[in-house]
């Protein structure tokens, strides 16, 4: 069987991982869980399996029967050359949102979200608009409990408004407002433990994409991890041409116009002739602010037409948001950004993850 190797990846040739788990500090004993890490601007999730009867107290059925709130902490690691795990890192920090008890099983089941439920959770009429979006970003983590890691930004968010009218009336929760400042200032915004992070999304022409190689069985080399089964995915209707048009007007002067941009399909092979055409209507953006959301929005689209999605051996590297680099798939190479990773730990299964990737455009854009 073949196999996808990172070269990046240093482990033993004997895995021995470990996980903790732990309720309000507490540490419990888990038979199983899972954590989904995402970068769509959504939160990332747990699952974790608890035996009822080795439950300490102050986290027991009784407890659990009666609490409004728990914060619950997963952390895994692997152990070093001497067989100790002296480190883990924390896959996830967030609160509990639903418990399932179930007697005939003894166990307990908690589900639940990262810490960014704080900002989805609250509402706000609050419309900042003489703070950059990166100051808002500030005032909401502390707000919530959070500590906020940003790269400033200059605009103010007043300007924004003046082009999405919609907004200046909405009540939004605290998160769709920094989702939508994210996506106006093409940021990345996500929750990883207690910190809000709020970064330009990476860009492959200044950050090295993390390789990959598909490599035939016995020129694996020891130490390496492995991806069991890769699957890579196409669209075909995104492989045609992609034409996105961008309407606009500006009230002021009582004028509107049209901005066409179009995304040539990455093959040379010829197809039905027809491209697939996107329209958005935007208010009030200037010439320059059309053109930049009309490329946007290509770039975004074409994103979907090449996936990878892997499963095999957890590591603690990948992450969403990260970028891969594949070799040795043919014309299925490319640059991907990572999507989705979701771990699980479980005593039949033990430590495994899968994971998704889109291809980032490579494209080039042409004016209409």
């Amino acid at each position: 069987m073949t196999r996808a190797v990172d070269p990046n990846a240093v482990a033993s040739q004997v895995r021995q991982p470990g996980a903790r788990v732990t309720v309000n500090g507490i540490v419990v004993p888990w038979t199983e869980w899972t954590v989904t890490n995402v970068s769509h601007f959504s939160a990332d999730t747990f699952a974790v399996t608890l035996a009822v009867k080795t439950l300490p107290a102050g986290v027991d059925p009784a407890w659990w029967a009666t609490t409004d709130a728990a914060t619950v902490e997963i952390a895994a690691g692997f152990a070093d050359e001497s067989g100790e795990i002296s480190a883990l890192t924390s896959l996830i920090v967030g609160r509990v949102d639903e418990v399932e008890l179930c007697p005939l099983e003894r166990t307990l089941r908690l589900t639940g979200r990262d810490l960014s439920s704080r900002l989805i959770d609250a509402k706000t009429a609050e419309k900042f608009q003489n703070q950059t979006a990166s100051q808002v970003v500030q005032t909401l983590a502390a707000r919530r409990g959070l500590t906020a890691d940003v790269v400033a930004t200059t605009t103010r968010v007043g300007r924004y408004y003046e082009i999405d009218h919609a907004r200046i009336t909405t009540e939004q929760t605290e998160w769709a407002l920094l989702s939508w400042l994210a996506q106006e200032e093409q940021y990345d915004l996500w929750v990883g433990g207690t910190t809000l992070y709020f970064h330009p999304s990476l860009d492959p022409a200044v950050t090295a994409p993390r390789p990959y190689l598909w490599v035939e069985p016995g020129d694996q080399g020891p130490g390496i991890a492995t991806l069991d089964r890769p699957r890579l995915k196409r669209s075909l209707t995104i492989a045609k041409d992609i034409v996105v048009k961008v309407h606009s007007w500006n009230q002021a002067k009582e004028s509107g116009y049209t901005i066409q941009t179009k995304m040539p399909r990455a093959s040379s092979v010829s197809s039905d002739g027809e491209a697939q055409t996107y329209v958005f209507t935007r208010p009030n953006l200037e010439w320059d602010r059309a053109v930049a959301y009309a490329q946007q929005m290509a770039a975004e689209i074409s994103r979907h037409e090449y996936v990878i999605e892997a499963e095999g051996p957890a590591d603690l590297i990948l992450s969403p948001r990260q970028l891969i680099k594949t070799t040795g798939f043919g014309g299925w190479d490319g640059v991907y950004t990572v999507d989705q990773v979701e771990r699980g730990f479980s005593v039949p299964g033990g430590f495994r993850m899968s994971w998704r990737a889109k291809n980032h455009p490579t494209r080039a854009m042409v004016a209409l």
